[in-house]
């Protein structure tokens, strides 16, 4: 059997180096074994060979997955998004119920939630397509220096060293091919996550209008559902006697409806971080297009051996101006995270008041009153009771968890606002002193500067110095006295 193993590689030894066909990696693998324990060296070279087989054969895959993706890529209709279409009326918000509101404001936000992360994501996806396709140039470029050199070689009359250079060339030739596939597939993929990102933006748009509109006949709805209950439930704990658990709930209830009647500064605040969070996603997007407009100019400066002109040294100076400061930001999530605290508080503070609401009912009608108290209210009025102050009590907190995940969602854009800047600023405070920042000093400049010295110094210069010297001493002595005062009292100190 060995010797049929031997005959079979040797055939095809002789074919692979006439440039017929590849070497099997299984014929490799039988010759390694084929090898002595005082054959290293060579059993080395044969492991070297059937490593770049092993590459070249996962190469040869790659492409073959290139390939299809590019043929797919081809009909670009096929993979661009359609932009949703949010049917919204007015009528249809004004006609619906308390419950139907909020369940489509729950629904409206879990799309603006997906459409969201799927921005996100798309992002991610196009800046990195975007900087692969800046790296195969370079890699094609040396892979094509590489590949030159190994055809210029002459042939190795060691037999395995030859082989190993011919299915070096292959790789390289191989990975040559699959460089410019994956190009290709680049160049096709990066407009299409570009149109899809333009989609995803106007459905942002859209559905982000669509959650305020109804988030906001939220807010009425609630209120009004809340005046209506402290409503009745005042008419109610006007006919209970004092002292009666019916009346302690009741009256607990009107402080919860209250509180949410009142919540104008809790809808305020949601509103104010919200208008926040849009204005840090423009300001954290401006400033990655900055950075990578401004690291793409320097590099192509850099690639063509320029320095760095007075136009982008301006250009940096203007934007590093107008970042924000790590100091007003650190300061502002400070702020954000003592006023999340506080609502979160208020939210301890209200469930406590609910569960002690309830633990005023968990006897039930029958057992919780007297029969002189039950004659006061009925048991439906007392359930609805019940009902009433767990409904007022869920609409109090869910504004206050809406308030919480919007804090939430603020810390971590300003987090990320903050390291982004800092990055950026450190980018361009390592290169700002060496850009030129004023055009050179000519003959010009030099007769201009000392005209103006000379008009200074001057004898004309001199006389307009003095006489304002002395008028200002005229019309305020008292100054003039005690700096002369502080100025020899210094002497009189240091000595």
């Amino acid at each position: 059997m060995q010797y049929v193993v031997l005959f079979l590689l040797c055939l095809t030894l002789t074919q692979f180096s006439k440039g017929q066909t590849p070497i099997k990696e299984e014929l490799i693998a039988e010759k390694i074994k084929s090898f002595s324990e005082t054959e290293t060296a060579l059993k080395e070279k044969w492991e070297e060979l059937l490593k770049l087989r092993k590459s070249n054969n996962t190469i040869l895959e790659e492409i073959k997955g290139l390939t299809k993706s590019n043929s797919q890529l081809a009909d670009q209709e096929k993979n661009l998004l359609a932009s949703t279409d949010f049917k919204e009326v007015s009528n249809e918000i004004s006609s619906a119920t308390l419950e139907q509101i909020t369940k489509r404001v729950e629904e409206i936000r879990q799309i603006k939630e997906n459409i969201e992360a799927q921005q996100e994501t798309l992002n991610a996806t196009l800046e990195n397509a975007e900087a692969r396709n800046k790296q195969i140039p370079d890699e094609i470029n040396k892979h094509q220096t590489d590949l030159a050199v190994l055809k210029a070689l002459p042939e190795i009359a060691d037999e395995i060293g030859n082989f190993i250079r011919i299915e070096n060339i292959d790789l390289l030739e191989n990975s040559l091919k699959k460089l410019k596939l994956e190009q290709l597939n680049l160049e096709q993929h990066i407009p299409i996550l570009k149109i899809n990102l333009q989609t995803i933006a106007k459905d942002n748009k859209k559905i982000t209008e669509l959650y305020r509109e109804w988030s906001d006949k939220l807010i009425d709805a609630n209120k009004d559902t809340a005046a209506s209950i402290k409503e009745k439930t005042v008419q109610l704990a006007a006919r209970l006697s004092i002292g009666s658990p019916a009346k302690k709930i009741a009256e607990q209830t009107i402080t919860l409806s209250e509180t949410l009647l009142a919540s104008a500064n809790i809808n305020l605040e949601l509103k104010k971080i919200r208008a926040e969070l849009s204005e840090h996603r423009q300001t954290l997007r401006l400033i990655d297009e900055q950075q990578k407009y401004a690291r793409e100019r320097i590099k192509l400066l850099e690639n063509a051996a320029l320095s760095i002109d007075r136009e982008t040294g301006t250009l940096l100076r203007k934007q590093r101006s107008e970042l924000p400061t790590e100091e007003d930001l650190r300061l502002r999530l400070t702020t954000i995270f003592q006023e999340s605290t506080k609502n979160e508080l208020a939210l301890l503070t209200e469930r406590e008041q609910l569960e002690s609401i309830l633990a005023s009912a968990t006897d039930a009608y029958e057992t919780s009153l007297t029969e002189s108290q039950r004659s006061e209210l009925t048991r439906e009025e007392f359930n609805s009771l019940i009902s009433s102050t767990k409904q007022v009590y869920k609409m109090v907190t869910k504004e206050r968890l809406d308030l919480s995940k919007e804090y939430r969602d603020l810390v971590i854009l300003l987090q990320k606002t903050i390291e982004s800047s800092k990055r950026y600023s450190l980018f361009i405070d390592t290169r700002l002193l060496w850009i030129v920042s004023h055009p050179p000093l000519g003959k010009q400049s030099l007769i201009d500067e000392a005209n103006s010295l000379k008009m200074l110094y001057g004898t004309d210069g001199l006389a307009e110095l003095y006489s304002s010297w002395q008028a200002d001493i005229y019309e305020s002595p008292i100054i003039w006295v005690l700096f002369l005062m502080f100025f020899f009292g210094i002497i009189l100190l240091r000595n």
